[in-house]
C-alpha cells in the first residue's frame, strides 16, 4: 500500500531558524497520522528574507504539486514575498494535481491565484496553530479532507442581511490587493469576499476598502465576510472595522462578521475556492 505524503513548504520569506523545534513536532504529528513528511530544502532563512530565489521556491512547490503521493501542502511562512513565485508556476499541472495548498496571510496571494488561474481550491489556514489549537488536533486530516467538521465550522453573525452564497475568495486584505491590477486577481462577480488582517491602524485599513470600491469589486460580490483584524481590534476597542468598511457598500450587501477565522493561533479554516452558503 502506498502511504500518502505531505510536503512543507516556505513560499514567502523564510522561516527563522528558532522555529526548527516548532516544524520537528508538526511532522511528528502527522507521522503519527499515517504520513509521510516531506521539507523543502528552502524552509529556512536568516534575517526574514526570502528562502532562497523565487524560482528555486517555486520548482520545489511544483515538485510536489506534481508528486502523486503527495495529497497535502502546507505552507508554514508568512510575510511579503509569495506573489514572487506566480510567474514560475504551471497552473495546469496545479490543476491536475492531487494536492491541496494550505497557508495563509502572505500566501493568500497563491491561494487566489491558484484559484482563478488552476480552477482548484486551496485551504486558508496555517498548520503551526494546530500545535497550539489542541481542541481541532483529534480528526485534524479527516477535517480538512471533508472540508467540514469543526475545522471549518466557524461561527458568524450577520451584520447586515440575513443570508448569503457563493464561491469564496479573498484572504488577507493587503496581500489581497497585491494581485490588483494583474491577471492573477480573481473575478469578484457572484462571490463572496472574505477579509482579514494582522496589522493596520485606521488609515491603512480604510485605504484597503477605499481601493477595493474603486475596483468596483462590492458592487459584484454577493457578500462578505469579515474575519479578525488583530491588532486594530487590540488597539481600536471603541471602532469596528465595519463601521471603516460600511460607506463603501450598498445597503443590501450582506455581511458577515466571525471571530473565528484570522491570524489567531486559534483560527479555523476557510476554503478558497469553494462554494458557501450562510444563513442568520
Amino acid at each position: 500500500m502506498t502511504i500518502s505524503s505531505i510536503a512543507f513548504v516556505s513560499c514567502s520569506n523564510g522561516l527563522s531558524q528558532s522555529a526548527a523545534p516548532q516544524i520537528q513536532a508538526l511532522a511528528n504529528f502527522c507521522e503519527r497520522q499515517g504520513f509521510c513528511v516531506l521539507q523543502s530544502p528552502y524552509l529556512y532563512a536568516s534575517d526574514n528574507l526570502p528562502a532562497f530565489s523565487a524560482q528555486q521556491r517555486a520548482d520545489v512547490l511544483m515538485s510536489f504539486f506534481c508528486n502523486p503521493s503527495i495529497k497535502y501542502i502546507f505552507d508554514l511562512s508568512g510575510g511579503d514575498m509569495a506573489n514572487e513565485l506566480i510567474p514560475f508556476l504551471d497552473f495546469n499541472q496545479i490543476h491536475h494535481s492531487s494536492a491541496v495548498f494550505c497557508g495563509y496571510s502572505d500566501l493568500t496571494v497563491l491561494i487566489n491565484t491558484i484559484f482563478h488561474k488552476a480552477s482548484k481550491p486551496s485551504v486558508l489556514y496555517q498548520l503551526r496553530h494546530l500545535l497550539q489549537n489542541e481542541s481541532i488536533q483529534k480528526n485534524f486530516f479527516c477535517n480538512l479532507s471533508a472540508q467540514s467538521g469543526k475545522l471549518f465550522d466557524f461561527g458568524y453573525q450577520f451584520l447586515c442581511g440575513n443570508s448569503c452564497s457563493g464561491t469564496i475568495i479573498g484572504g488577507n486584505v493587503r496581500c489581497f490587493l497585491k494581485l490588483a491590477g494583474t491577471p492573477f486577481f480573481p473575478s469578484p462577480k457572484n462571490k463572496i469576499l472574505f477579509l482579514e488582517s494582522y496589522g493596520g491602524t485606521i488609515p491603512q485599513i480604510s485605504t484597503y476598502f477605499a481601493q477595493l470600491s474603486q475596483m468596483n469589486v462590492f458592487n459584484e460580490i454577493n457578500g462578505i465576510i469579515l474575519g479578525t483584524f488583530t491588532e486594530f481590534e487590540k488597539s481600536h476597542s471603541d471602532t469596528s472595522v465595519y463601521s471603516l468598511l460600511k460607506p463603501y457598500l450598498s445597503s443590501s450587501l450582506p455581511v458577515v462578521q466571525t471571530h473565528q477565522i484570522g491570524h489567531s493561533p486559534f483560527s479555523l479554516a476557510l476554503t478558497i475556492g469553494l462554494y458557501l452558503e450562510l444563513m442568520a
